[in-house]
């Protein structure tokens, strides 16, 4: 048997963001569509390959400019960063569409592999009323089949 679906229903990956309530018979109204350019673009056209780059000597003297040659050791430090900043991106959109719509039950589905990031980025009290977190990446299904999985709760 088929549950009740939730009053609000969230679909995020690491660059899009995606928002329904439900009609009385069950189809999905689009409520929010937002692109998160942070998550859509890869780290090198986000950033230079000079940024972070510092100057190093070594064995290979002469590889680069001016007998130097530069290291990228922080490149993870930076990519990590900016996909958190993704994260915390999609929980603040989270938390303004909880808290416009007032939902009594809201339900979320993210890939399993960012979907407890971002959820630890929301308020604790908003996450009472989560009553469905489908840790799937459905941010691109229709509609239809999207409230499909979270009435059969995945």
């Amino acid at each position: 048997m088929a549950k009740k679906l939730p009053d609000l229903i969230i679909a995020a990956d690491r660059g899009r963001l995606i928002a329904y309530t439900p009609n009385e018979s069950g189809t999905l109204k689009t409520v929010r569509a937002e692109e998160i350019p942070e998550g859509r673009h890869k780290l090198s056209e986000q950033v230079t390959d000079k940024a972070g780059a510092f100057p190093m000597m070594g064995p290979n003297r002469g590889s680069g400019v001016n007998g130097t040659f530069t290291g990228s050791a922080e490149r993870l430090t930076l990519e990590a960063e900016i996909e958190m900043q993704s994260f915390r991106r999609v929980a603040s959109d989270i938390e303004a569409l909880v808290t416009r719509h007032h939902p009594k039950t809201w339900g979320f589905a993210a890939p399993s592999e960012i979907n407890g990031a971002i959820l630890d980025g929301l308020n604790p009290q908003l996450k009472q009323n989560l009553v469905t977190n489908l840790r799937l990446d459905l941010v691109n299904m229709p509609a239809d089949q999207l409230a499909k999985r979270f009435s059969n709760g995945g």
